[in-house]
């Protein structure tokens, strides 16, 4: 009775006997898992912190879905106060599935874009807790604010891991010197790679031979090293170059409709050669046993590693064109499935690339361009006799000369986070209006047909796809720019760095001149033979490590390319 008397005098009037309160007890919370999860996970640190502050003791049972603290009476009451002003901030966001189903749907040898093991490892590096919701048309994406980064991140990774299912136009192709027997290696681990690639086990296709050596290797034998430009290497040339040729479509702004500028008149195109490794993961049960197997893997299961292997003694034996390091934000948009558009709408507008400089004094940000990115082109080029791999990447854009004074576009900076002096985490507002010339607008679309004929510009929201921070250094090697970057994609974009080389400057093209196809084949074969040049100095041991050595090799002459149109045989 007595006890009993004790237990209604504190239930229901807050009385209680001095050294009762004194003694270490236990006070249990129930919780909802979508809460318990979201305090467990990545914001463990807030128990943590209430742990120390109070120096209390928490525990936690996830399957009855309880929290437990240890402590004296009024300790366990504050740490309850604490706890409900916490979870009084967890809200939610809807993922809108249904415009996305079609991209949702397992295709054959594949997996569907949203395993639940990938949403739950999104949910993971995020911090926040991600369920279905009952009729499987909305995912509920539960979050601890006030703010909305977190959840901002998990969308972002969401659109992503569904974009993966759209990739791009590539191909794959191999070259070696000699007939190999090549297999697929297991490469790990390995660096550089995004969030999701990072789950993954890959392999390489490279030479089952014995290891490369000055002895055995006939590059090594070669007074001028690089690409063989024979019957084969020809056909291989004009296969890649064919293909990447594809995306160079003019799309010259035919009259002015303003006197004050907007976008340019015309497109510019790019091709950059990037070294890294070609990396392979097959779906279950696809086996891979020969080269033919590959090549017509329609799986995901296919990478690119920009880490290149041996890269520091190429880059100390060349002058750079700059003795410091020059630093840049590049922060992607993406065009949004929820509008009136719809999936297959918003498939039709460009990408939006903005390129962030820093004042040299002040370390300021500010808008060095902006571009809409018309046409993109991957073709990965597999070099089993090397330690390294290439893929040549080619791309359209227009660019927006507007951009210093569209309200739009300088409202979204200014209320970005691009600070790299402070402490503070980089970001972006999650949404941007922008204005795109209907011209620039997939070709066949149904929104290409609907604003062909009056050719004013289509009003599209942009969504935030990510950024990255870089600092690189540049280097002029044969007429083309080397330029390796150390590139920082945080949590969701990992740390890598890059070695890439492209033709300078960049040419503007227009297909309305049967000289700009030639220009592109005799740029191409040029870029094609340098970067093999750098792959074949970067794993030959006969240059060690002297400068001298590494430099005469990547500055000796290069062949001349064939531009015998009869060998093109596209893709």
């Amino acid at each position: 009775k007595e006890a009993l008397a004790d237990r209604v005098l504190g239930e229901c009037w807050d009385l209680y006997v001095q050294a009762e309160t004194d003694e270490t007890g236990e006070l249990e919370l129930l919780l909802r898992p979508q809460d318990l999860s979201l305090l467990v996970g990545k914001n463990r640190g807030t128990l943590n912190n209430f742990a120390e502050r109070y120096n209390a003791k928490i525990d936690l049972s996830r399957r009855k879905n309880l929290l437990r603290f240890t402590a004296d009476q009024v300790t366990c009451f504050r740490l309850t106060k604490d706890l409900e002003a916490v979870l009084g901030n967890i809200r939610h966001v809807d993922f809108d599935l249904s415009p996305m189903q079609p991209l949702l749907r397992k295709k054959p040898g594949g997996r569907r874009p949203l395993e639940k093991e990938s949403v739950r490892w999104i949910a993971e590096i995020t911090g926040t807790e991600i369920h279905e919701s009952d009729d499987g048309q909305r995912l509920l994406i539960y979050y601890i604010g006030p703010s909305t980064n977190f959840a901002d991140d998990a969308r972002r990774l969401l659109l992503s891991l569904i974009g993966r299912a759209n990739a791009l136009p590539s191909v794959l192709r191999q070259y070696s010197i000699s007939p190999v027997s090549a297999a697929l290696c297991p490469m790990n681990p390995i660096e550089g790679l995004s969030w999701m690639d990072q789950r993954q086990q890959w392999s390489r296709w490279r030479c089952a031979s014995s290891k490369l050596t000055v002895e055995n290797s006939s590059v090594a034998k070669k007074a001028n090293i690089g690409f063989e430009m024979n019957t084969e290497g020809k056909a291989l040339l004009d296969q890649v170059g064919g293909f990447l040729r594809r995306g160079m479509v003019d799309m010259t702004k035919a009259t002015a409709r303003s006197d004050i500028p907007t976008w340019l008149e015309h497109t510019q195109h790019r091709t950059d050669a990037v070294i890294g490794h070609v990396l392979h993961s097959t779906a279950d049960g696809i086996p891979i046993q020969a080269l033919e197997d590959v090549q017509n893997n329609k799986s995901t299961g296919r990478t690119f590693a920009t880490n290149a292997p041996g890269v520091l003694p190429v880059l100390n034996a060349l002058p750079p064109i700059f003795n410091e390091p020059k630093q840049a934000i590049h922060l992607r948009m993406t065009p949004s499935p929820w509008t009136s558009f719809g999936l297959g709408g918003a498939a039709a507008f460009p990408q939006i690339e903005m390129r962030i400089v820093f004042d040299a004094e002040t370390q300021m940000p500010s808008l060095r361009m902006l571009n809409a990115v018309t046409d993109e082109r991957v073709s990965d080029l597999m070099l089993p006799q090397n330690m390294a791999d290439l893929r040549f990447i080619s791309r359209t854009s227009l660019g927006y000369a507007a951009a210093q004074v569209d309200s739009n576009v300088t409202a979204y900076l200014a209320n970005a986070s691009l600070k790299v002096t402070g402490k503070g985490r980089l970001g972006a507002p999650p949404t941007l209006q922008m204005r795109i010339p209907s011209r620039i607008l997939r070709k066949g679309s149904q929104v290409a047909k609907a604003f062909s004929e009056g050719g004013e510009d289509v009003e599209m929201e942009y969504l935030f796809a990510g950024l990255d921070f870089r600092e690189y250094i540049q280097y002029d090697l044969a007429d083309h720019i080397m330029t390796y970057t150390k590139i920082e994609g945080g949590i969701t974009g990992g740390r890598r760095s890059e070695l890439l080389l492209h033709k300078t400057p960049s040419k503007e093209i227009s297909d309305n001149t049967n000289d700009d196809s030639t220009g592109f084949d005799q740029d191409f074969a040029q870029l094609f033979q340098l970067a093999y040049k750098v792959v074949s100095v970067l794993d030959n041991r006969e240059f060690g490590r002297s400068p001298n050595s590494i430099r005469r090799a990547l500055l000796s002459p290069m062949r001349p390319a064939s531009t015998d149109k009869g060998a093109q045989n596209g893709v």
